[in-house]
């Protein structure tokens, strides 16, 4: 789910996609860049979850 989201994420100029350019520049590769998306993604619904 969190795959789908982060690429769904990607394909508008959202918050998420700013994001990922930022880390794209920042690290080696593409894969770690929606790695990382995929981390803060999980975090936020995380966070949601908790009901903070």
């Amino acid at each position: 789910m969190l795959h789908i989201m982060a690429t769904v994420q990607l394909r508008a100029p959202t918050e998420s996609r700013a994001y990922f350019d930022r880390e794209q520049g920042s690290v080696k590769s593409s894969m770690e860049a929606i790695r990382c998306l995929k981390r803060r993604l999980s975090d936020l619904v995380f966070r949601t979850m908790l009901g903070g």
